[in-house]
């Protein structure tokens, strides 16, 4: 299997040096999918992955700011908000970007995993837009772990000031401080805090919601955690409020490319996986639960309303 490893790997940078940009990464992306599908996820990270690092594709790939910024982790961890804003597209090539770079980006940004990250954003700010007209300037709504918060700027709630009050959590300050900066006179309230912190009683002092989000969170959590963490959310809602919470699935066909080149692993569930993160709620408490996957595919939303 190293074999058809390496075959791909040469074939991919034949491809990409030749001009065929867009379709070289397509076949490298495809290729591991593949191969990983064959060799299963731990054989594939023991032994393919460091074989994709000693590969001569490896500085081409790193050429690219999405893959480059997710492999070097700049704030310490994976998936921070400034990497989701390459996806949106709220941030791109500098610069000091090659040509190379710049094209190799354009591919990325437009798989199927990206179309899925500008999906959320668009989704959420319409769910924001609903709440505040079901509810008015008594609406609430709690975004956790809001990275750059983005959705904020898509909806006409916020941006006019029509929703009561978005609570905007994340444990990166550096978030916080855009968030702050960026929505500064809009009805949002930017707080640093941590799961954990959520999960304590401390947090009540926020009162309750009428819509709580996690939507890029999930997928960093253990089983336990993620029970937990849904039981507490549910616990936050107003009567007749809604938790939505989602999580990347297992047929992601960019996962392997990303385990390979970009350092980024995340915590892939099937549907019924992702139900089970309702496991802890009271289920007399429960108005309607339903799950559903974004329209690519990728993402599994849980949906979960309250009586």
């Amino acid at each position: 299997m190293r074999c058809q490893l390496i075959a791909l790997l040469d074939e991919t940078e034949r491809l990409i040096c030749d001009g065929a940009i867009s379709s070289g990464f397509n076949r490298l992306v495809d290729g591991l999918a593949a191969l990983e599908a064959a060799a299963g996820p731990q054989r594939f990270r023991s032994e393919m992955v460091p074989a994709c690092l000693d590969h001569p594709i490896r500085p081409i790939c790193h050429q690219e700011p999405i893959t480059r910024h997710a492999f070097t982790r700049p704030r310490g961890y994976a998936g921070d908000a400034g990497l989701i804003d390459l996806y949106y597209g709220l941030a791109g090539p500098s610069p000091d970007d090659t040509d190379l770079g710049r094209e190799l980006y354009r591919a990325v940004a437009s798989r199927s995993g990206g179309e899925s990250v500008r999906y959320r954003r668009s989704m959420l700010a319409s769910r924001i837009d609903a709440v505040a007209t079901a509810f008015g300037r008594q609406s609430r709504v709690l975004s956790v772990a809001c990275g750059h918060f983005r959705e904020g700027s898509l909806s006409q709630a916020v941006v006019c000031g029509r929703v009561g009050r978005v609570v905007c959590l994340d444990q990166d300050p550096r978030s916080i401080d855009l968030v702050r900066e960026e929505m500064a006179g809009r009805p949002v309230e930017p707080v640093a805090g941590s799961v954990r912190w959520l999960l304590s009683r401390e947090s009540d002092a926020f009162g309750r919601y009428h819509f709580i989000y996690a939507a890029g969170l999930y997928d960093y959590l253990s089983d336990p955690m993620a029970g937990r963490l849904t039981a507490r959310l549910f616990e936050l809602l107003h009567p007749g409020g809604s938790l939505l919470v989602a999580n990347f699935l297992p047929e992601t066909a960019e996962r392997s490319y990303m385990a390979a080149f970009m350092n980024w692993d995340l915590r892939y569930r099937s549907a019924a996986e992702v139900r089970q993160f309702a496991s802890l709620v009271a289920p007399g408490a429960v108005a309607r639960m339903t799950s559903y996957p974004d329209p690519e595919g990728n993402v599994q939303y849980l949906e979960i309303h309250k009586k």
